[in-house]
């Protein structure tokens, strides 16, 4: 009768702990899942999801047609648009997504301006435009190195002021670095 018992606990122990590894790996499961979110939500609360793998569901409004490296896609809005980036796992976005609907899963990330790089854009567009004006003075578009200059210095004042007015150290401009993608039909 002893070594009865002793079996059945044994037997009852081995099937708890079979049983309570397997709830592990299916919590360990679903917090892997990416978390869904809608755009707005992403823009709304991006440094939230820095690092963090998330999936948003939009329309593609471009496709950078140098690259393919870049797509935007928007929400129902199309005040809301978010940047997606490529990565080893998704090399390209081809343009004829133009339009289609999407479903991307990436990782958020975050580019941050800072004083140090405003410093290093500043000397790379003075650098630029000298060279620029040693050779033939224009771009392949007929646009002036004094325009582009004066252009990138613009963008970098209103940089510069936009770090003062916050207080912050940087500057962020978020982003999705997908993962993977799928077309929606």
């Amino acid at each position: 009768m002893t070594k009865k018992l002793i079996l059945v606990t044994a037997l009852a122990l081995l099937v708890a702990g079979c049983s309570g590894e397997k709830a592990e790996n299916t919590a360990e499961t679903a917090a892997a899942a990416p978390t869904v979110v809608s755009i707005v939500d992403f823009n709304a609360h991006a440094a939230d999801y820095v690092d963090q793998t998330i999936t948003v569901t939009g329309t593609v409004d471009h496709v950078c047609k140098h690259s393919g490296k870049k797509m935007f896609i928007m929400g129902d809005d199309p005040a809301h648009r978010l940047k997606i980036e490529t990565s080893d796992k998704v090399p390209t976005f081809d343009i004829a997504l133009e339009g289609s609907k999407v479903s991307v899963t990436g990782i958020g990330r975050v580019f941050k301006m800072d004083a140090a790089y405003l410093d290093n854009w500043e000397a790379e567009t003075c650098a630029a435009e000298a060279k620029s004006i040693a050779g033939t003075g224009k771009d392949h578009e007929g646009e002036t190195a004094e325009d582009q200059a004066n252009e990138a210095q613009s963008k970098i004042d209103n940089m510069r002021k936009q770090l003062a007015e916050t207080g912050e150290e940087f500057v962020g401009f978020y982003h999705l670095e997908a993962v993977s993608f799928e077309e929606l039909h």
